[in-house]
């Protein structure tokens, strides 16, 4: 009874978009190993509250989090690209086009707002976010979560190779020449973007 009277500890419980996007890529694969259709379902359903909640169609601006009836904050790197990961694996365990399509919009949305067209690579941040910030950073390495763009070079190698779009493959090659010229890239920091290496690579040889 006492319990009952305690003032309950603080509960986060916001949705973030970029965890919704990781979320979104496992319960895909999930089902395509598993084929339980609730897994599924919760892909379906999760990509369809971040499509309805937190992406403007109308600007083409995916939000960062919602909380109480209230998006906020401007997605992120981080939010684009997980994002765009879970709608890629949806479309390829679901085939629903709405879910291809929206990620190619997305990813041009992406690129637009955090491509450095004169270095290669991914800024974390859009000039969007705050004008007073001195330097844009990049993330340097993948860590427990991979990098966004390490997961976006692999988005953007997937799109180009669903849908035939050259542009996309092109910049993920720049991005990655980039990553593996610059002064402070080590192999182990890297170990996402080097999978997806290795995996254009074998694509490359059996083609």
């Amino acid at each position: 009874k006492e319990r009952a009277n305690r003032e309950r500890p603080h509960l986060d419980d916001k949705i973030l978009t970029s965890w919704n996007g990781l979320m979104i890529s496992a319960f895909s694969k999930a089902y395509k190993v598993l084929g339980s259709e609730k897994y599924l379902k919760a892909a379906k359903d999760a990509a369809g509250f971040i499509m309805s909640n937190l992406y403007d169609q109308i600007t083409g601006k995916l939000y960062r989090r919602w909380r109480e009836g209230e998006r906020a904050v401007l997605g992120m790197g981080s939010d684009y690209a997980f994002f765009i990961s879970g709608l890629i694996d949806l479309y390829e365990s679901d085939s629903d086009k709405k879910y291809l399509e929206t990620a190619v919009l997305l990813s041009e949305e992406y690129l637009r707002l955090f491509y450095d067209e004169k270095y290669a690579g991914f800024y974390m941040t859009s000039q969007e976010h705050d004008k007073n910030l001195i330097i844009r950073a990049k993330e340097d390495s993948d860590s427990v979560i991979p990098s966004h763009g390490s997961v976006a070079i692999k988005n953007l190698l997937r799109l180009s190779k669903i849908t035939g779009r050259a542009d996309f493959g092109e910049i993920a090659q720049k991005a990655i020449e980039a990553a593996l010229s610059a002064s402070t890239f080590h192999p182990a920091l890297f170990p996402y973007m080097l999978a997806v290496i290795c995996d254009m690579e074998i694509e490359s040889a059996g083609s």
